[in-house]
């Protein structure tokens, strides 16, 4: 079983929203990249290949970090507070 490992070079390729290194260090995207491997497993195993799993892992990074962004600046976080039925 192999286990995938961050490439920061490559997750700046796959998401270029991330491609900054200023506004988003490589010490910030390791850190959301542990995060991502909470949700998505970095162990390949099962029906993904080693680079669905990555691409997979390195797209939960993305979603994380834009969430930080959203929260950072404030804006909604699309908390649900009330719910109906019918």
């Amino acid at each position: 079983m192999t286990t995938i490992v961050l490439d920061i070079a490559a997750f700046r390729v796959a998401v270029d929203a991330f491609a900054d290194a200023t506004t988003y260090p490589d010490a910030l995207i390791t850190q959301y990249w542990a995060q991502a491997t909470c949700h998505v497993s970095d162990s390949s195993y099962g029906r993904l290949s080693v680079a669905c799993r990555t691409l997979a892992i390195q797209y939960m990074t993305a979603h994380l970090l834009r969430l930080r962004d959203l929260i950072n600046s404030g804006a909604p976080s699309g908390q649900v507070t009330s719910a109906s039925e019918d």
